[in-house]
């Protein structure tokens, strides 16, 4: 737990740390759990009114990387959530606003940790995985309420059926 804890401290890993720290699916729940105080330790940091002047930039690659160790451990719903995190975030800091994701990445952070835990403990459908989708599309309508655009990550490939 501590080099994982080093390692996604880190915002500048190197693809040899990320891969190692990827490829150790025992602690899957650890290092996400590592990743998950990461976000919420920033986001608390901006509600406190002392971030870092890159807290953005730093709790979107924590983001990241919580989308790889899930997706490494087959946890779709974790994967989703941290995507979802991720995708909030992006459209408040293209709205040149991402402070305004704090309450809700503190938030996140709280159910994120429970579907892991879920996840980690084999339960199977954990009422978690509803109250993110509510969660989440709150934030999306007060986004939208704001004048923000949601972010689409949803990529066409181009194929045709």
């Amino acid at each position: 737990m501590h080099q994982a804890a080093k390692v996604v401290g880190e915002v500048g890993m190197s693809r040899d740390e990320r891969s190692m720290l990827l490829g150790n699916g025992e602690a899957g729940g650890d290092q996400l759990g590592a990743v998950i105080a990461s976000v919420r330790g920033a986001a608390q940091a901006v509600l406190d009114g002392r971030a870092k002047r890159f807290w953005c930039d730093e709790c979107m690659n924590q983001l990241i990387l919580g989308v790889e160790l899930a997706l490494a451990q087959g946890w779709t719903e974790v994967v989703d959530a941290f995507t979802d995190a991720g995708r909030v975030l992006q459209s408040y800091e293209n709205g040149g606003k991402p402070g305004q994701a704090a309450h809700y990445l503190a938030e996140a952070c709280d159910i994120i940790a429970g579907l892991t835990d879920d996840a980690a403990t084999g339960r199977v459908g954990s009422p978690l995985a509803a109250q993110w989708r509510a969660r989440y599309q709150k934030e999306v309508a007060q986004l939208e309420r704001a004048g923000f655009e949601l972010v689409n990550d949803d990529f066409d490939s181009g194929a045709t059926d």
